[in-house]
């Protein structure tokens, strides 16, 4: 199994390698027409911005469910007398990895459609 570190740093790589790809596909795809957009690129741009909204709600959502499970084993350990810790660099990464997934998940998807498209 794979450890925490190892999964964020496989999404950081994929996300650095197809966000570029798909920026510079957009941009291609909509200086072409000048200012008049086919249907096509305007589903494309309405795709665009409707996917960046739902990976930053997913995120979000990630984020603070891993942070109520932080503070939930924070409040048992003093319930239960002992130290509470806060989370492990571990525990961080993985948190880090969740919240990044939405992105890049969505940004491999566009990548290997747009590359279809051309």
């Amino acid at each position: 199994m794979a450890t925490s570190y190892s999964k964020l740093t496989r999404t950081l790589s994929k996300l650095s390698i197809d966000a570029p790809e798909v920026i510079a596909a957009r941009m291609q795809m909509f200086a072409m027409p000048g200012a008049m957009l086919s249907a096509r690129d305007r589903t494309e741009f309405a795709r665009m911005y409707l996917e960046k909204q739902a990976a930053a709600v997913e995120s979000c959502l990630s984020l603070w469910q891993n942070t109520v499970q932080v503070c939930q084993r924070a409040w048992t350990d003093l319930m239960l007398g002992q130290p509470a810790t806060g989370p492990s660099a571990a525990s961080v990464a993985n948190m880090t990895d969740t919240a990044l997934r939405p992105y890049q998940k969505r940004a491999s998807a566009n990548a290997r459609r747009l590359r279809r498209r051309q």
